[in-house]
């Protein structure tokens, strides 16, 4: 997993870091902060019974961007905006595990 922190400049607010930090398995699946969904007990609760893998990272819960943005609507536009980040910038060829 290669975990990849977007510049302040992309948010249109003042973010933490962990809030713009995305994580990319070397296959390509794209994984974002659980908590811009829902609270992440929540997230982790309808992974869990989906069969969704998620991840925790520097504390926090990251879930894949496209189960997230299926499952959630208030986040399916930021998780399409994210996933064409990823792949516009090929930051997915730079992978380094995962």
């Amino acid at each position: 997993m290669r975990w990849v922190v977007f510049p302040q400049t992309l948010a249109s607010e003042t973010l933490d870091d962990w809030m713009r930090t995305v994580g990319i398995t070397r296959t390509g699946k794209v994984y974002v902060t659980a908590a811009m969904a829902a609270r992440e007990e929540v997230v982790q609760i309808m992974a869990t019974q989906d069969g969704v893998t998620t991840i925790r990272y520097n504390g926090h819960l990251y879930a894949p961007c496209a189960w997230l943005g299926t499952n959630f609507s208030n986040v399916r536009g930021i998780c399409r905006s994210i996933a064409s980040m990823v792949y516009t910038h090929h930051i997915i060829t730079e992978a380094s595990e995962g």
